[in-house]
């Protein structure tokens, strides 16, 4: 298996990626389900699982899904997302992502891997952040932008390219 074929399964791994929503008290299938894909409850550091209105707004939650070592952004957004929105993803198959979960549909959830060049980050940060101010280089702001070569996506819209050298959108966590 080639190097770029192992990150395809990986973002594969990442698109596919479900976890409870502690809101709502149910599961939601994934938009491209693996058989036995797996589940995450995120809590806590009580142990308590996470109430979408107990996250603030606009921060950035990385928890770590597939993988111990793969970083994920987890946010909430100050308004509801764009709902039924469809992608075409490297392999140039459609799947939908549904929008974002909560009361409110504003909790979205993102690899933090660049759909660019793939890049990664450490155990404790991320290259890729979202802030609601706006960008330096875009003048965007509510935006993920990974720092490694200025790619920006938009959280609220399935995370799309809003500009940069990436060509797709980050692989969804389905939540």
């Amino acid at each position: 298996m080639t190097l770029e074929m192992g990150r395809r399964r990986f973002l594969q791994a990442c698109g596919t990626a479900t976890m409870i929503a502690a809101a709502s008290g149910r599961s939601v299938a994934p938009a491209f389900a693996l058989e036995n894909a797996p589940r995450l409850k995120l809590v806590d550091k009580s142990g308590k699982p996470f109430k979408t209105g107990a996250l603030d707004i606009h921060a950035n939650y990385i928890f770590r899904y597939p993988y111990v070592s793969t970083a994920c952004l987890l946010i909430r957004l100050d308004k509801a997302t764009q709902r039924n929105v469809t992608i075409k993803d490297a392999a140039d198959a459609n799947y939908t992502w549904p929008g974002g979960v909560g009361k409110d549909g504003a909790v979205v959830a993102y690899s933090a891997i660049c759909s660019h060049t793939y890049s990664n980050d450490s155990a404790k940060a991320s290259f890729l952040t979202y802030s609601r101010t706006p960008n330096q280089l875009t003048g965007h702001s509510r935006v993920i932008t990974c720092c490694a070569h200025a790619s920006v996506f938009d959280p609220a819209d399935a995370a799309k390219v809003v500009s940069g050298p990436a060509t797709l959108p980050l692989a969804a966590v389905q939540l």
